[in-house]
């Protein structure tokens, strides 16, 4: 099956096939902060902030020691966070995900095989390749339906670009690209106004209050 990215719908099917609530954990943390993969492995119990609603994010791409950036994190995510840490025994350096990259990637792909994704081909718009479901498509869903759903001024762009952690806003412009499924339905969302006005009977234009004129009828009444 071909199509531009997987829906809230299909992440959280996508989830509920993970096994052990590690993984599971690890699914729901990628799908709802769009970090990277290598990002996700390098939390330690430590970086997680329940108080404040976030997460400190090792920022692996800038290139720079000792840099991070923060991220929101919802409620329900952190407190499926705290139900792991307590039941796994974790603490202070711990790293919440202690896997590689490659064992990120079999998880994310015996998930999908278990919820019935394994023939995908996931193509976005704004990317010229195609891939089947693998952990960097969980961020692009996550990039893809911000973009959708809340992306109304370039500063909702910023707020995405944060959150994803670009150096550029230029690459978080290119989850604004939208697939022709997307195209065809604001089409027809915009003719069916349109034609609800052309059925719609015509009405005289509405005329100017005089308010002049009734200003001046009340001083002659008052007289």
């Amino acid at each position: 099956m071909r199509k531009g990215y997987l829906t809230p719908a299909e992440l959280q099917k996508l989830i509920r096939a993970a096994s052990g609530e590690r993984n599971q954990l690890l699914l729901t943390v990628l799908t709802h902060t769009g970090i990277r993969t290598s990002e996700a492995i390098s939390i330690k119990v430590d970086d997680v902030s329940f108080q404040e609603g976030s997460i400190l994010i090792p920022h692996l791409k800038s290139g720079k020691k000792n840099d991070y950036r923060v991220v929101a994190a919802h409620p329900k995510v952190l407190a499926q966070v705290r139900n792991y840490i307590s039941n796994a025994a974790l603490s202070g350096q711990d790293k919440l995900f202690p896997v590689s990259r490659q064992m990120v990637y079999y998880i994310v792909r015996d998930a999908a095989e278990a919820a019935g994704f394994k023939g995908y081909v996931l193509s976005h718009p704004g990317w010229n390749n195609e891939h089947c479901v693998s952990p960097h498509r969980l961020r692009d869903a996550f990039a893809t339906d911000f973009c959708r759903t809340q992306a109304k001024t370039i500063g909702d762009v910023g707020v995405l670009q944060e959150l994803l952690g670009h150096a550029r806003i230029q690459t978080t412009l290119k989850y604004m690209k939208l697939s022709g499924d997307d195209v065809r339905r604001g089409y027809m969302k915009f003719m069916d106004s349109f034609m609800k006005q052309e059925q719609a009977p015509a009405q005289e234009p509405a005329r100017t209050k005089d308010v002049v004129g009734e200003a001046e009828e009340i001083i002659r009444q008052a007289k």
